[in-house]
């Protein structure tokens, strides 16, 4: 894991950042997902992807977990993928991006029930 641009706070939904070392066999886009860390389970929303509305190098697994799990550098987090809900996509702003995760955590709450 590791500290990011901090984009995601700014935009209201701060992210666990994981590196990708190699391009994973998972389909790129926005999925549901269930993030294990210090002993205690948290549904989210996460991108796993190339981030291109921000035409950044790299894929990157970024998680965003529902709830108050507190600080998580340094922590061992387990991601897991419960189900696939959109592609990955370019925005043409900030504010489009914004509101497109929204409506993802909406998405993914409903799929996975109330955080």
């Amino acid at each position: 894991m590791r500290r990011g641009l901090q984009l995601g706070r700014k935009l209201g939904m701060p992210t666990v950042n994981i590196p990708m070392r190699r391009r994973p066999a998972l389909r790129m886009g926005v999925y549901a997902v269930r993030v294990r860390a210090s002993g205690r389970d948290w549904n989210g929303v996460a991108n796993l992807g190339i981030r291109p509305t921000l035409t950044q190098s790299g894929c990157v697994l970024e998680a965003h977990v529902f709830g108050e799990p507190g600080t998580l550098y340094g922590e061992v987090v387990e991601v897991r993928f419960m189900k696939f809900l959109r592609d990955e996509q370019r925005f043409e702003s900030l504010d489009a991006l914004a509101a497109q995760m929204q409506q993802d955590g909406a998405q993914a709450r409903a799929v996975l029930g109330k955080a």
